[in-house]
């Protein structure tokens, strides 16, 4: 009888402990922190037992439980954090990324999460009953380790979930210009260029090449190559903004509400009684920028409700459309009819996860579109498929650009918002980090019928392998416009963290680096800076930073550069992302 009690008990035990075993094999948390966190969560199942007691109690208790280790489980693989705070509020803010994950994890996880319920009924059904004075130990038991825990959200796994699941109550931030009024700019061009950007989606530069983009490359022969371009993000709405503003990511919320983005800037831009106009035109949804009232700041502008004629809250519900070649008939369509000179922003979404493939273009196979750690090479070869069926798309844009500009001065600049990893420094898709294979984009600018003089055509090729950041785009699209120097953009410009690429001006001394802001929640902290050729970058499981040699990706031993970065890092940053003191 006592040893029926025991294996009893030892059920008891094991359910109760379980997210505690799951933090200690997965997290590895200090002692310190472990101990109060494994004593609040096996208190708390241990309070849900004794009152499961009823077989539709203990059926609902054990699909939850399992249910919440199964995501969790899945959840850190992913990010190697667990679901806390940061993981609910970015998964509000950015549904559109996430749900991809969750609709081909689904399945796989339903079988596992089944099967581990089954485990944790038995454990319910045979553990002993528990009387009132237990129930009071376990009360107190997680009263004091509460007390303990420095937050919630750095819990155990259940503990740190279940605390995050308020925030779905919380209505969602919304953020708009306050009245953004950019004055007119006089410019000293004889001619103002028609200007196209072409702002691809989580296309890295390692991918990027005449084998995933022969049309494009055979269209623009002659363009200057910004070979280390970089991203400041590897999340489109913080990558969009800041190379839409100049402005660095790390810049308070009420700063960036007030910051004009480069279509306030280019309305302004006159000429005599010139003016230019501007057009966006986007197979993405509006939700990724965080103003509001950007559509009253265009004279066009075209998103994927537009192309498919309907409401679109995800891209993955059309990406079997080809939304990218529906958004390259539009341009062709809708270009000749922009009043020239005008600014044309073309915003393309097929690459991004899970990639759009057409098995008829499609030279890299096999290929796969679930994201798993098994059959990378094949989700790494689908991701190629779809940038090279998206070249077809983008070398209609250019060539619809070139027959409405005619013989007038032609700008044509080609960036993405940021990288993609394949399995890189433990990462899948793009957002868990900034290393380089998140951040390092293809980049090139094509100037035609002298869009610029031969000073600046000059300038810009002795950058061809210099550092640059999508901060420099504004600054260098203003310059080509001829205002970059007018008197009324002072202030503004006092405050671009770039620089014209049109100029042999020195690149800033220190570039911040972000996935999380005031007004973009991230699932994984990390956060870092650029400067001199090196990259400064943290995450949560980091006891300090690490020091990236851009050309090499190596950490380089007692490096004067990386010092620099590190004592520059506490102006930034006064936390490391693991929580701890910089």
């Amino acid at each position: 009888m006592k040893r029926v009690f025991s294996a009893r008990l030892a059920l008891l035990a094991i359910f109760a402990a379980q997210f505690a075993i799951a933090d200690l094999i997965l997290r590895r948390p200090p002692m310190r922190v472990w101990i109060p966190c494994a004593l609040a969560s096996a208190a708390v199942w241990v309070l849900v037992a004794s009152l499961a007691r009823q077989r539709g109690a203990r059926a609902a208790v054990a699909i939850a439980s399992a249910a919440l280790l199964v995501v969790q489980v899945l959840f850190f693989r992913y990010y190697h954090v667990f679901f806390d705070d940061d993981g609910m509020l970015a998964a509000r803010h950015m549904w559109s990324d996430v749900r991809p994950v969750v609709v081909r994890m689904l399945p796989n996880a339903s079988v596992v999460t089944a099967l581990v319920a089954g485990v944790e009924y038995a454990c319910l059904s045979y553990s002993p009953r528990i009387g009132k004075w237990p129930r009071i130990g376990a009360v107190a038991v997680f009263a004091i380790a509460l007390f303990a825990i420095p937050h919630l959200r750095d819990g155990s796994p259940d503990v740190s979930a279940i605390w995050a699941l308020r925030l779905v109550m919380r209505p969602a931030d919304a953020h708009a210009a306050a009245d953004v009024q950019v004055p007119a700019l006089s410019s000293r061009r004889a001619r103002l260029p028609n200007v196209l950007v072409i702002l691809d989606e989580s296309v890295r530069a390692t991918d990027y090449s005449a084998e995933t983009t022969p049309e494009t490359t055979a269209l623009t022969a002659g363009r200057v190559e910004l070979r280390e371009m970089r991203s400041v993000a590897s999340y489109t709405a913080i990558a969009v903004s800041s190379l839409l503003t100049s402005r660095p990511p790390t810049e308070r919320a009420n700063a960036l509400d007030h910051a004009p983005y480069l279509f306030d800037f280019v309305r302004a831009v006159r000429r005599a009684t010139e003016r230019v106009h501007v057009g966006y035109y986007s197979s993405q949804t509006d939700s990724l920028f965080e103003r509001r009232d950007v559509r009253s700041a265009t004279d066009a502008f075209v998103t994927v409700d537009d192309l498919v004629g309907h409401r679109v809250d995800d891209i993955d519900d059309v990406i079997d459309l080809g939304v990218d070649n529906l958004l390259a008939a539009r341009v062709e369509r809708d270009l000749p009819k922009l009043e020239k000179p005008f600014l044309a922003i073309v915003h393309l979404s097929g690459t991004h996860a899970p990639y759009y493939v057409d098995d008829a273009r499609a030279p890299f196979k096999p290929y796969r579109h679930t994201p798993a750690w098994s059959g990378l090479g094949e989700l790494h070869a689908a991701y190629r498929d779809a940038i090279f069926d998206q070249d077809a798309a983008v070398a209609r844009a250019i060539r619809a650009f070139f027959t409405a500009v005619g013989d007038e001065p032609a700008l044509v600049v080609f960036t993405s918002d940021h990288g993609e990893a394949f399995g890189e420094h433990a990462a899948i898709h793009h957002g868990q980090s900034l290393y380089d294979e998140q951040i390092h984009v293809p980049s090139w600018v094509l100037s035609k019928n002298d869009a610029l003089d031969d000073a600046e055509a000059r300038a810009l090729a002795a950058h061809e392998n210099d550092f640059v950041t999508h901060l420099d785009v504004v600054p260098t699209l203003l310059d080509a416009y001829g205002v970059l120097d007018a008197f009324p953009l002072r202030d503004y410009v006092a405050r671009f963290a770039g620089r014209s690429l049109l100029r042999s001006d020195d690149p800033p001394e220190i570039v911040p680096l972000t996935n999380c802001t005031d007004m973009f929640p991230c699932p994984v902290r990390t956060w870092g800076l650029l400067a001199h050729g090196r990259a400064l970058v943290a995450q949560p499981w980091d006891a300090g930073w690490h020091c990236i040699d851009l050309r090499t990706e190596l950490e380089p031993p007692d490096d004067p550069a990386c010092a620099v970065l590190r004592t520059a890092s506490h102006s930034y940053f006064p936390t490391l992302p693991n929580g701890h003191p910089n």
